[in-house]
């Protein structure tokens, strides 16, 4: 083995460990630089205009930054604070007055006891259920503290990121581009194949979930749900989980209304989050998303699964775009290696 074999096995052992370690460095950051990536990407159209018209890189990426802050952070903020804040006074309210002061127990007991033929007593179960819960959200207190925190100090990474992706994105993409060891050719159809997919995926995801929001919005306004808008809001973060998603949310509340004796209300309402908002999840995901990134709808919820678990929140999206990157990049080397088009993930 000559000298010259020998330093590029050193070189390429010591990229390879310098990566490593700055990956362990960058773990606890990673998802919010994989979200941000995502976000300028999808924002990058815009930040391109911007630039048209001021000229200035600098500038133009400090204003999409601000706009996007405006438009998403502080909405999601706003509606994360008012979340927890009502999740105390809930539990706040059980352990103080137990479960019958939110629906009628009773009734849900009787119920249960016409349909199995047995009787039932719930409300103590449920009441050392939420109790256990609230002394655990008490106990936690620190724990979710941290958690808070570290969550602020994500995104402030993630703001960051995003103001030097927007200026200097495209050196990145072209470096990248110039370590791939393939010809132009492929590197062309791989890069516009990853390009369809992410844009298809988190655009139409996004759409969608939005779609989905205020339509739950306007239904749970319709049959006299309690602050319809920001119950549409968690719809629309619930409903980035395919099919499944909205059901989390109106299911729960028509049974509340059920087993409260509001009949007519929680059939509403259970009617039309099965029919209507249902029926927008399986029109509009499939035209955005299923046909244009050509990706199945499971690898998508597994994706959104998958991505919840390993990347918290913000796998909803990291998820399901990594997978379908990945399909992406297997139907380019295809038709690379087959000569013909592969069109079904």
């Amino acid at each position: 083995m000559n000298r010259d074999t020998l330093n590029s096995i050193f070189f390429f052992v010591f990229v390879a460990a310098i990566g490593i370690v700055s990956l362990i460095v960058l773990r606890p950051l990673l998802t919010y630089l994989i979200a941000a990536a995502m976000l300028v990407f999808v924002t990058y159209p815009l930040y391109e205009a911007v630039e048209r018209r001021t000229g200035r890189p600098r500038l133009s990426s400090a204003l999409v930054v601000f706009a996007l802050i405006v438009a998403v952070i502080t909405p999601s903020a706003i509606v994360t604070s008012t979340a927890i804040n009502e999740s105390g006074q809930v539990v706040s309210a059980v352990m103080s007055t137990g479960i019958d002061g939110f629906f009628d127990i009773g009734r849900a007991e009787a119920f249960l006891e016409e349909a199995t033929g047995r009787p039932l007593s719930l409300e103590e179960r449920v009441d050392g259920w939420l109790r256990e819960i609230g002394q655990g959200f008490t106990e936690r207190l620190t724990e979710l503290v941290e958690a808070v925190t570290s969550f602020i100090v994500g995104v402030f990474v993630m703001v960051f990121a995003m103001f030097y992706l927007y200026r200097d994105g495209p050196a990145a993409v072209s470096m990248t581009r110039d370590i791939l060891p393939m010809d132009e050719g492929r590197k062309d159809a791989m890069f516009q194949e990853v390009r369809t997919v992410t844009w298809a995926m988190v655009a139409g995801h996004l759409f969608t979930s939005i779609v989905q929001g205020a339509v739950g919005a306007v239904g749970f306004f319709l049959f006299g749900v309690g602050n319809a808008a920001f119950w549409g809001f968690v719809m629309i973060i619930l409903a980035l989980i395919p099919v499944i998603g909205p059901l989390l949310l109106y299911i729960p509340a028509a049974a509340v209304m059920l087993l409260n004796g509001e009949t007519v209300q929680g059939t509403g309402l259970l009617v039309y989050g099965v029919v209507v908002v249902s029926m927008v999840d399986n029109l509009v995901r499939p035209l955005l998303v299923e046909k244009r990134a050509h990706v199945h709808p499971v690898i998508t919820l597994v994706g959104v699964l998958g991505g919840l678990s390993v990347f918290g929140i913000m796998g909803l999206f990291i998820g399901p775009v990594i997978l379908a990157v990945f399909m992406g990049t297997l139907r380019t080397y295809l038709r690379e290696r087959e000569g013909a088009p592969v069109r079904e993930a």
